[in-house]
């Protein structure tokens, strides 16, 4: 039987580097409880995963590296991947790239940082899962900018009026009176979803029924 436990963590907002702080205080806050036996955490470009390894070398967290820097460093991606299997480190940080290129085998504890939608990617996790049997749980944690990207779909250029897909912000304060003296909300944004707002991060929640996130596939 394969089992997901799929999360979704709230966009943080106003914060340099506030989703980093997020992944390595959950992550500090896991191996304290010793929730997780290993870790994988998969950022979305090389940037996000330095200033995650650097977080977390200075936490004291023993992690394997796997930047695309290394993608061509067989000797040290097979060291790195070698203490992170054998339980050396307990935590490994990849690009998406790279995750992909490891193959590793299914683990219990996923986070995903600004990570895309691949469908490549989510079903190479969920075949492996299903493949082993095993129950795995996949936290995923965005910024507001990110969180807002992946949400826009732009309308076709030929529309005579905007996608009802359409999500964005926008900046209340930036909407201007009409001719008759009334503030109206531009019609693209009348089914604009803030549904994101209120999610919250609570490690303690593992429920096989609760999957915001339709993009894993599960």
């Amino acid at each position: 039987m394969f089992s997901v436990y799929a999360h979704r963590v709230a966009a943080v907002k106003d914060e340099e580097n506030g989703a980093v702080k997020k992944v390595t205080d959950s992550v500090e806050n896991y191996n304290s409880e010793n929730r997780f036996e290993r870790t994988i955490i998969v950022a979305n470009d090389n940037k996000t995963a330095i200033l995650l390894i650097l977080r977390l070398k200075q936490d004291g967290v023993k992690t394997s590296v796997f930047t695309n820097y290394l993608a061509d460093d067989e000797i040290v991606l097979g060291e790195q991947k070698k203490a992170f299997v054998e339980g050396a480190h307990k935590v490994a940080v990849c690009t998406t790239q790279m995750f992909e290129k490891m193959e590793f085998d299914v683990v219990k504890h996923y986070i995903f940082v600004d990570a895309p939608a691949e469908e490549k990617l989510r079903d190479q996790l969920r075949q492996k899962a299903v493949c082993e049997g095993k129950k795995i749980r996949v936290d995923l944690v965005m910024s507001e900018s990110y969180e807002v990207s992946v949400k826009v779909e732009e309308k076709p250029a030929e529309a005579s009026k905007p996608s009802p897909k359409r999500k964005c912000s926008f900046d209340i304060y930036s909407i201007k009176p009409n001719k008759q003296g009334k503030f109206v909300i531009p019609a693209e944004y009348m089914g604009f979803d803030e549904s994101a707002e209120d999610d919250e991060y609570d490690s303690e929640y593992d429920d096989d029924d609760y999957n915001p996130f339709k993009w894993l596939g599960f």
